[in-house]
């Protein structure tokens, strides 16, 4: 069942989010695209937007395409997470540089499918709450 938080921008307008979105906290953010040979680059910085233990937001100088898989690196005061897989959902033109939403693909692999990973997105969560 969706959540119906109210959105504190738009009086009475209900979340169109299934999943609440958090912004609050520290959260460090890394991304690059999908490779073999990338996969040994750092990546780009990102800025965060809002997170949960689905997806996130993010704010970078980097045009990706949708449905383009990208690779996170997550690193909360607590928590760092590597090699987190993704695809880009929606994407804008945003102030000069680009926003994009994307969704954590659990599919990915066997690490993504993994207890390990999937914990660890639910404490950054908790953390940024």
């Amino acid at each position: 069942m969706p959540d119906m938080t109210i959105n504190k921008a738009i009086p009475n307008k209900p979340e169109r989010r299934k999943y609440m979105r958090h912004n609050g906290g520290v959260l460090k953010l890394c991304i690059r695209r999908k490779g073999l040979l990338r996969s040994f680059t750092k990546g780009e910085p990102a800025e965060w937007l809002n997170f949960n233990e689905f997806g996130l937001a993010f704010s970078c100088q980097c045009r990706f395409d949708i449905n383009e898989t990208v690779i996170l690196d997550i690193k909360s005061p607590t928590i760092t997470l590597n090699d987190i897989v993704a695809v880009i959902h929606n994407a804008r033109r945003q102030a000069g540089s680009f926003r994009y939403g994307v969704q954590f693909y659990f599919g990915a692999n066997s690490y993504m499918r993994s207890d390990e990973v999937r914990k660890k997105l639910l404490a950054i969560e908790k953390d940024l709450e």
